[in-house]
């Protein structure tokens, strides 16, 4: 029992340190993507991405993030055209 409680309280802090799936990473200019794949960007053309899909009408809530995610993932490839 003491154990099942000790892997609750784990997964319970990784789920509170988790963060968006898309990420730029604080050491680097990595972008990932839902499901895993990355990309190695710069911060401007993160944050020029960013600054598009809120142009276009994307948004953060939580019912359009997963959008938001895959439309800055797709800029960043090089598939959207600003």
């Amino acid at each position: 029992m003491r154990q099942i409680i000790l892997v609750l309280v784990a997964a319970g802090m990784v789920a509170a340190s988790a963060t968006s799936n898309l990420t730029l990473s604080q050491g680097g200019t990595m972008v990932c993507r839902p499901g895993g794949a990355c990309i190695q960007t710069t911060t401007e053309t993160y944050n020029r991405c960013v600054d598009l899909a809120l142009r276009r009408g994307q948004n953060l809530s939580k019912g359009d993030r997963h959008n938001f995610d895959l439309f800055v993932y797709a800029c960043v490839a090089g598939r959207v055209r600003g």
